[in-house]
């Protein structure tokens, strides 16, 4: 009887943190035009890297880093599936090959935002995985302003479902470290 009331209470607050999740997730981009220093887009999602470069070519920002790119694509690939011109990449975007993960990311952006001595960025992901990204890259460089620029791809039920648990465990693994 006890072990079912704890099931029932933990279930309502995990389905409380959801709900409260879902409602607090970041509203699409919606091109404010402030500048940053550095945008960082996050590979993994459709859109990322093009709101990044629209940033980048509208002047928002000095440089872009495009974090989680795989070893095999080049920036010539990068350039052409985005449609942007390759002096872009020439001059102001830095490619990360060393992330696997949003934790890689976090850590691969906080060393390049040190390299460059940004006090302020554009994180750019999807919205459902802001929250995380947001976790992460707070927790790795607390003295840099980050703005979330999300890129809304619809509500997406079990994409939302996933990055909530994974959320919730990081921020749970973060609070406890």
């Amino acid at each position: 009887m006890v072990f079912r009331r704890i099931l029932i209470y933990g279930f309502a607050l995990w389905l409380g943190g959801l709900l409260w999740f879902v409602a607090h997730l970041p509203k699409a981009h919606l091109h404010d035009g402030k500048r940053v220093d550095g945008i960082v887009a996050l590979t993994g999602g459709e859109g990322r890297i093009k709101l990044g470069l629209l940033e980048l070519e509208n002047h928002r920002a000095k440089r872009m880093l495009i974090s989680g790119v795989h070893k095999g694509t080049s920036a010539d690939d990068l350039a052409g599936h985005n449609d942007a011109p390759r002096s872009l990449f020439d001059c102001c975007i830095d490619i990360g090959y060393g992330a696997g993960d949003t934790i890689g990311n976090g850590a691969e952006a906080a060393a390049w935002v040190q390299m460059h001595h940004f006090k302020s960025i554009k994180l750019v992901t999807s919205r459902s995985h802001m929250p995380r990204a947001m976790l992460e890259f707070s927790d790795r460089m607390p003295d840099t302003e980050i703005m979330a620029d999300p890129v809304s791809a619809g509500f997406q039920p079990l994409a939302t479902l996933i990055e909530y648990n994974k959320y919730y465990l990081r921020l749970i693994w973060l609070r406890l470290a």
